[in-house]
C-alpha cells in the first residue's frame, strides 16, 4: 500500500507546477517514513531519480534530503543513493552532491 501511494506521489504530485502540491507530497512521504515505511519510501524516491522529468528528480532529491535531515542516516540509508549515483556514471548532480554532503555531516 505505501509503495503504491508514494509511487503515485512521485509521478503525479511531484510533477505539479504548484509548490504547495509538492510540499504536501513531501509531507506524505515523510509521514510514511515516520510510521516505519522508510525502505519503501526511499525505494520509490530513488526510482523517481531516474525519471525523465527534471522537476520530479529535483523534488525527489529534496525529499530525500529533508528525510535525512529529519530522521537521520540510521533511518534513511545513504548507501542506495551513493550506489545509484555511481551507476549513473559517477558524475553527481549538484543536488545529489549536496544530499550526500548533508548525510555525511548528519552521521558525524
Amino acid at each position: 500500500m505505501a509503495g503504491q501511494v508514494v509511487s503515485g506521489v512521485v509521478t503525479k504530485v511531484f510533477n505539479q507546477p504548484k509548490a504547495r502540491a509538492k510540499e504536501q507530497g513531501t509531507d506524505i512521504c515523510l509521514m510514511y517514513i515516520e510510521i516505519e515505511k522508510a525502505e519503501v519510501v526511499q525505494e520509490e524516491l530513488l526510482k523517481g531519480l531516474g525519471n525523465k522529468n527534471p522537476k520530479i528528480v529535483v523534488t525527489c532529491i529534496e525529499t530525500l534530503r529533508k528525510a535525512l535531515s529529519e530522521f537521520g542516516s540510521k533511518i534513511v540509508m545513504l548507501k542506495p543513493v551513493v550506489k545509484l549515483s555511481t551507476c549513473i556514471g559517477g558524475t553527481l548532480t549538484p543536488q545529489l552532491h549536496l544530499l550526500i554532503a548533508s548525510a555525511q555531516t548528519e552521521s558525524s
